[in-house]
């Protein structure tokens, strides 16, 4: 902690590299562990005011060394930190992708294979009805051929046609 300067209300301190305004008066407690101040006694404002006016103030100089060496290893820990979270991104969309395109591939393999299967099918029902047809012309022609049918004679005609000679 360093105190950078004093204005109206307090000073202006630096704690961890971080500038915070205060209103608490840091050079009467410092009299106070030097032991020019007591701590339990009543000081007029007059009196305080008198202290504080023997109390020399300095520009205060400022090392930002250390501070811009902080910023900046914050700074490449941060662009560490994107990128790998951008090469993990990277990697998750890649493997989306690869998912992706594997997925279509088994897509098109099931669609090419009930293809076939529907093909499969389809040949199997004209093998089917080939062998029927051909079982029926089998059978058809291992049966005699129907004899030609004899006309029917009438005996009665032909009594009257003998009588009638």
């Amino acid at each position: 902690m360093t105190i950078v300067s004093q204005t109206t209300e307090g000073f202006v301190i630096r704690i961890n590299g971080e500038f915070v305004a205060t209103d608490f008066n840091w050079v009467a407690m410092a009299k106070i562990k030097d032991g020019a101040l007591e701590v339990e006694k009543d000081y007029t404002r007059a009196e305080r005011q008198e202290m504080l006016r023997k109390v020399k103030t300095e520009n205060a100089s400022i090392d930002y060394g250390s501070e811009h060496e902080e910023a900046a290893l914050r700074l490449l820990e941060d662009e560490k930190e994107n990128a790998a979270r951008a090469a993990q991104e990277e990697a998750a969309k890649a493997a989306s992708i690869d998912q992706d395109m594997e997925d279509a591939k088994m897509e098109a393999e099931r669609k090419q294979n009930q293809s076939a299967e529907a093909a499969d099918r389809e040949q199997q029902k004209k093998d089917e009805k080939a062998a029927n047809a051909a079982r029926i012309d089998s059978e058809n022609s291992q049966q005699p051929a129907p004899e030609e049918e004899k006309e029917i004679v009438d005996p009665m005609k032909v009594e009257n046609s003998k009588t009638q000679k």
